[in-house]
């Protein structure tokens, strides 16, 4: 997985400190060399959770802390094939003061594999989560709330049926999909590689069919 970055908030003072951290793989799961840019010192923390997180997810910075999309851990032994209909998922903050990842915080639906979610932040104060069904149902959820600890969600932001404007049964790739939103104007602009995963595109989504594609070329040879 990429960096994250947060903040040490400490004391009364409420002083920041900057850090940057790297979540290994999923294998390990190990929360590797923490760096503290105040002090210019690095260490590692290790963590044995009870999920894990995707290699192509990102995490998203907010009030100093960042949040991953997460999944149960399925434990195999041995070499046999094993049919899992469900997993539970969620999301998992790391809190940059305690050093430590909080409690899972629920989400507003339920995906399945191969399925679209997506995470972005709101003005620097709510989470924004893009869920889009194998459907083509799109649908962005707004946090109320939203701490280490805690989460509350408002309504569906936008639910779009992404097919009669695509024309076509073309989802966003789950690995893909970053995206932004403008509240005012309940407009999302996502961010994706076009049909045949070459160019990248931009889309201009919002209420009552409102719906542009601009194509950007070819701007990366994998997925940002």
């Amino acid at each position: 997985m990429e960096p994250v970055f947060g903040t040490n908030q400490v004391d009364r003072t409420q002083k920041r400190f900057p850090q940057i951290r790297r979540v290994c793989s999923r294998i390990r799961q190990k929360l590797g060399n923490p760096k503290n840019l105040e002090s210019n010192s690095w260490r590692v923390l290790d963590a044995t959770p009870d999920w894990e997180i995707d290699f192509y997810q990102r995490g998203v910075s907010l009030k100093g802390n960042t949040y991953f999309f997460a999944k149960e851990k399925i434990v195999v032994e041995g070499e046999r094939w094993v049919m899992i209909e469900e997993v539970k998922d969620f999301l998992i903050c790391f809190d940059f003061t305690s050093e430590r990842f909080g409690p899972r915080l629920p989400l507003p639906f339920y995906s399945y594999d191969g399925e679209t979610v997506t995470l972005s932040s709101v003005r620097e104060e709510q989470l924004a989560v893009l869920y889009q069904r194998d459907t083509c149902l799109m649908e962005i959820w707004v946090t109320n709330k939203i701490e280490p600890d805690v989460v509350s969600w408002s309504k569906v932001f936008l639910a779009v049926d992404m097919k009669p404007l695509t024309g076509s049964h073309h989802p966003f790739a789950f690995y893909a999909g970053s995206f932004f939103i403008d509240e005012e104007k309940k407009i999302a602009l996502v961010f994706d590689k076009d049909k045949e995963e070459i160019n990248d595109r931009a889309y201009l989504i919002g209420e009552n069919g409102y719906y542009k594609e601009v194509d950007l070329g070819y701007l990366t040879g994998y997925y940002q």
